[in-house]
């Protein structure tokens, strides 16, 4: 498929929805250009301004959803969110696991999710 026909199918997708549809990357840089816009903004307003403020809260919110295991797997591995504590982890993330001392009901890869895996997203 040429970039063409898939941005053709993106518009078609759109439509149906009616809504924007794109790749989660295009997701990622728009918030990312906004993070930087209001950086921008608050470096000629001060660092006593609302939008400051506003740019520390969204630097920590980026750094958590690049780091986040839940948000990979809601997004990209399309589950639902997990409801069921795990017996042993209690609903509490806990750090990363090797093989042999993995959880057999929380993992997510390396992650002790702290959450029972439940049936697949459709």
């Amino acid at each position: 498929m040429t970039k063409e026909q898939a941005e053709e199918m993106l518009r078609e997708l759109s439509k149906h929805y009616g809504e924007p549809v794109m790749p989660v990357s295009r997701y990622c840089a728009t918030f990312d250009a906004w993070i930087g816009a209001v950086g921008e903004g608050a470096d000629r307003d001060g660092k006593d301004s609302g939008n400051a403020a506003l740019y520390d809260t969204l630097t920590m919110a980026r750094l958590a959803v690049h780091k986040s295991n839940l948000l990979w797997r809601l997004i990209y591995g399309g589950e639902q969110l997990r409801t069921e504590m795990c017996p042993e982890h209690k609903g509490r993330w806990s750090g990363c696991a090797w093989p042999d001392s993995a959880c057999p009901h929380c993992m997510h890869g390396s992650n002790v999710t702290g959450w029972k895996r439940g049936p697949a997203t459709p």
